[in-house]
């Protein structure tokens, strides 16, 4: 869960995969929508991307993919989106900011890709 202004704003699923020789990648799905107070996760929408190694750069970068496509379908996901209708979704730069972060500060997926934790981590 990561939160905004003290408020729940959306969860994410991340699994990362070392192919070897370099090739490390992470799955990441984010869903936005309404946390708490009994939402039926009518609102729900959820995006996904591959982050890890592309041509021609030394640094892995994130390509939007077909959201959620091996979790099985739950309410909580709400609408799956495929790549096609994510990248046309009005929370299109919601969803990278939150890739960002997540690459950024999550502990698991930064050390996963750049090999040392986060610089805010206390570890």
């Amino acid at each position: 869960m990561v939160t905004r202004d003290r408020q729940p704003y959306a969860v994410f699923f991340a699994s990362c995969y070392d192919h070897g020789a370099g090739a490390r990648e992470s799955w990441i799905d984010v869903v936005f929508g309404t946390w708490g107070g009994g939402s039926e996760y009518t609102d729900h929408v959820t995006f996904g991307c591959r982050f890890g190694p592309v041509a021609e750069s030394d640094r892995p970068a994130a390509t939007a993919v077909d959201a959620a496509s091996v979790a099985p379908d739950n309410a909580l996901f709400g609408e799956k989106l495929s790549r096609d209708a994510a990248l046309r979704h009005d929370r299109l730069a919601d969803f990278w900011e939150m890739v960002d972060f997540i690459t950024e500060s999550d502990p698991l997926v930064h050390r996963h890709h750049y090999g040392h934790a986060p610089a805010h981590d206390p570890k």
